[in-house]
């Protein structure tokens, strides 16, 4: 095991997606099954709520991968 190869960058990617979005959709599920106002985030539009996260994490990611690729200190 001393000679494997790290993974990839798109793998690592992939596996952090994972990671922060299935407990997401594990939770809205839960929630929505809880039944008539059993929780407070039941009345708010989850779905929405999570649209908002996704498109702001893509955002991020894009402005970051931004930062690196043309931001101070980089030399063309």
């Amino acid at each position: 095991m001393a000679s494997a190869k790290p993974p990839c960058e798109v793998c690592r990617l992939i596996r952090g997606y994972l990671l922060m979005f299935v407990p997401m959709l594990i939770m809205l599920v839960v929630l929505r099954l809880n039944g008539e106002g059993a929780s407070p985030l039941v009345s708010v539009d989850l779905s929405k709520a999570l649209a908002w996260v996704i498109a702001l994490a893509v955002i991020a990611q894009v402005g970051w991968k931004a930062y690196h690729e043309f931001g101070p200190g980089r030399r063309r």
